[in-house]
Protein backbone atom coordinates (compact mmCIF):
# COMPACT_ATOMS: atom_id res chain seq x y z
CA UNK A 1 0.00 0.00 0.00
CA UNK A 2 2.94 2.23 0.92
CA UNK A 3 4.17 1.95 -2.33
CA UNK A 4 1.28 2.33 -4.80
CA UNK A 5 -0.70 5.38 -4.35
CA UNK A 6 -3.56 4.45 -5.71
CA UNK A 7 -3.96 1.20 -3.29
CA UNK A 8 -6.14 0.77 -0.45
CA UNK A 9 -7.26 -1.69 2.17
CA UNK A 10 -10.73 -1.77 4.51
CA UNK A 11 -11.11 -3.54 7.62
CA UNK A 12 -14.63 -4.95 7.04
CA UNK A 13 -14.85 -8.69 9.04
CA UNK A 14 -11.39 -7.79 10.53
CA UNK A 15 -12.65 -5.90 13.66
CA UNK A 16 -14.16 -9.15 14.58
CA UNK A 17 -10.57 -10.65 15.43
CA UNK A 18 -9.46 -7.87 18.02
CA UNK A 19 -5.88 -9.30 18.11
CA UNK A 20 -5.31 -9.87 14.40
CA UNK A 21 -6.84 -6.60 13.91
CA UNK A 22 -4.33 -4.63 16.28
CA UNK A 23 -1.32 -6.41 14.81
CA UNK A 24 -2.35 -5.05 11.20
CA UNK A 25 -3.13 -1.89 11.65
CA UNK A 26 -0.50 -1.75 14.09
CA UNK A 27 1.68 -2.51 11.69
CA UNK A 28 -0.25 -0.32 9.10
CA UNK A 29 0.63 2.56 11.22
CA UNK A 30 4.56 1.49 11.93
CA UNK A 31 5.40 1.51 7.86
CA UNK A 32 2.81 4.84 7.12
CA UNK A 33 0.31 2.96 5.69
CA UNK A 34 -2.22 4.19 8.10
CA UNK A 35 -3.28 6.54 6.12
CA UNK A 36 -4.14 4.27 3.20
CA UNK A 37 -7.03 2.28 5.82
CA UNK A 38 -10.57 2.72 5.00
CA UNK A 39 -13.73 2.36 6.97
CA UNK A 40 -15.35 -0.65 5.93
CA UNK A 41 -18.54 -1.94 8.75
CA UNK A 42 -18.76 -5.36 7.56
CA UNK A 43 -22.90 -4.90 7.22
CA UNK A 44 -25.11 -7.00 7.71
CA UNK A 45 -23.13 -8.48 10.04
CA UNK A 46 -22.27 -5.69 11.50
CA UNK A 47 -23.34 -2.43 11.95
CA UNK A 48 -21.00 0.73 10.98
CA UNK A 49 -22.04 1.89 14.94
CA UNK A 50 -20.58 -1.75 16.46
CA UNK A 51 -17.79 -1.60 14.32
CA UNK A 52 -16.37 2.28 15.18
CA UNK A 53 -17.12 0.81 18.71
CA UNK A 54 -14.79 -2.32 17.84
CA UNK A 55 -12.48 0.24 16.12
CA UNK A 56 -11.82 2.70 18.68
CA UNK A 57 -11.25 -0.62 21.72
CA UNK A 58 -8.72 -1.82 19.69
CA UNK A 59 -6.30 -1.04 22.04
CA UNK A 60 -7.89 -2.88 25.09
CA UNK A 61 -6.36 -5.99 23.31
CA UNK A 62 -2.87 -5.02 24.64
CA UNK A 63 -3.62 -3.02 27.72
CA UNK A 64 -1.66 -4.42 30.68
CA UNK A 65 1.48 -4.85 28.17
CA UNK A 66 4.28 -2.76 26.80
CA UNK A 67 2.96 -2.92 23.57
CA UNK A 68 2.71 0.27 21.72
CA UNK A 69 -1.12 1.62 21.23
CA UNK A 70 -2.15 2.26 17.84
CA UNK A 71 -2.87 6.09 18.16
CA UNK A 72 -6.32 7.30 18.49
CA UNK A 73 -5.76 10.02 15.90
CA UNK A 74 -5.07 7.26 13.39
CA UNK A 75 -8.20 5.28 13.91
CA UNK A 76 -10.25 8.74 14.08
CA UNK A 77 -8.91 9.14 10.39
CA UNK A 78 -9.53 5.62 9.84
CA UNK A 79 -13.43 6.54 10.49
CA UNK A 80 -13.50 10.37 9.58
CA UNK A 81 -11.90 9.50 6.09
CA UNK A 82 -13.65 10.48 2.90
CA UNK A 83 -13.14 6.74 1.15
CA UNK A 84 -14.65 8.16 -2.39
CA UNK A 85 -12.69 11.11 -2.46
CA UNK A 86 -9.96 8.73 -1.52
CA UNK A 87 -10.35 7.07 -4.37
CA UNK A 88 -11.11 9.79 -6.57
CA UNK A 89 -15.11 8.87 -7.04
CA UNK A 90 -17.67 11.57 -7.72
Amino acid sequence: MVKQPRVFADLAGLLHRPWEAYNCLSLAHRRGAGGKLLFGSDFPFCTAAESIERLYRLNEVTAGTSLPPVPREVLRQIVEREALKELNIE
